[in-house]
């Protein structure tokens, strides 16, 4: 008996997009280790289910340089201004050294809001594949 089952590369990066007050997407986004993408669509982005991409490895390679140092995972956001329809946001890291996580609701800094944008860019700029 043959197993048709797909066997998926582990994670290194897992990021979440909730909604916000307009049509914002919302997904799971994750990296896998052998840097392709895996996603599951909820809602305003593309039928909702699973889909599977090849990623731009120096979009990837940029934003894991981005994330590297734990002063990325510290910031202070409290002096941020708050942004009603910000949509809510988290990012996990498998790092060397454990997990790291930050979670946005209402406050972003310039230099979270460059790496949620560049790992939003992935997800919009790939070519996805139902799985």
């Amino acid at each position: 008996m043959q197993d048709n089952t797909t066997q998926w590369s582990p994670w290194v990066i897992k990021y979440e997009r909730g909604p916000c007050f307009g049509e914002c997407p919302v997904y799971v986004f994750y990296i896998l280790s052998d840097h392709t993408g895996l996603i599951e669509v909820k809602h305003n982005l593309m039928e909702p289910g699973w889909y599977h991409a090849p990623l731009d490895q120096e979009a990837i390679h940029q934003v894991l340089t981005d994330i590297e140092p734990e002063l990325w995972w510290n910031e202070d956001l409290g002096d941020e201004p708050e942004i009603a329809d910000l949509p809510t946001a988290s990012i996990v890291y498998k790092h060397k050294d454990g997990l790291r996580w930050m979670s946005i609701q209402g406050r972003i800094s310039d230099q979270v809001a460059d790496v949620f944008q560049k790992v939003d860019h992935l997800v919009l700029d790939a070519s996805w594949a139902p799985t």
